[in-house]
C-alpha cells in the first residue's frame, strides 16, 4: 500500500505498532487485531478511506526524471529532506507507469532492496538530496543511466 497509493508512511508505521490508534478503532470493528476483508470492505472501511484520500491527493505532473531536483522534491512526499524506501519504490512506479502489475510491483520493491545500500553511503536508512543528486554514482544518475538503455 505504501508504494502504490500516496500514504503518510510515517503515520501509517506509527498507527500499525499502536492499537489505540484511531485507525485501528474505526476499521477494526471486532477488536480482533486484525482488520478483515469485511472490515476492510465495509462502508466507510479502509478501502473507502484510502480511495477517498487518494482522489484528494492531486499531485499534479510527475516531472521528467532528468530534472532530478524537481523529481526529488516531487517524490519526497514527508518533506523530510530524504527519500525512504517506499517512497522511491513508488516514485519509479509511478514514474514507470507499473503500478497496475503487482509481479513488477513486487520486482521493483526487491530491486530498490537490493540497491538500496549502494545509495545510502551513509547507512541513515534513507536517501538523502546529496546522495541522490551525486553526479555519476548518485541514485538519479544511475536511474537516468539504466532509463536510457532499457
Amino acid at each position: 500500500m505504501k508504494a502504490q497509493l500516496p500514504v503518510d508512511i510515517a503515520s501509517l508505521d506509527a498507527a500499525v505498532n499502536d492499537p489505540t490508534h484511531w485507525m485501528w478503532q474505526q476499521w477494526d470493528v471486532d477488536g480482533s487485531g486484525f482488520i478483515e476483508r469485511q472490515e476492510l470492505l465495509a462502508p466507510g472501511g479502509l478501502v473507502s478511506y484510502v480511495t477517498t484520500q487518494a482522489s484528494d491527493h492531486q499531485d499534479g505532473e510527475i516531472p521528467d526524471m532528468r530534472d532530478k531536483h524537481r523529481w526529488y522534491t516531487y517524490w519526497d512526499k514527508d518533506g523530510s529532506g530524504s527519500l525512504e524506501k517506499e517512497e522511491v519504490v513508488r516514485a519509479l512506479l509511478k514514474t514507470l507507469k507499473l503500478t497496475s502489475d503487482q509481479a513488477r510491483v513486487m520486482m521493483m520493491r526487491n530491486t530498490v532492496d537490493a540497491i538500496w545500500p549502494v545509495f545510502d553511503a551513509d547507512g541513515s536508512g534513507s536517501i538523502e538530496k546529496n546522495e541522490f543528486l551525486l553526479p555519476g554514482d548518485g541514485l538519479a544518475d544511475t536511474i537516468i543511466a539504466t532509463l536510457q538503455y532499457s
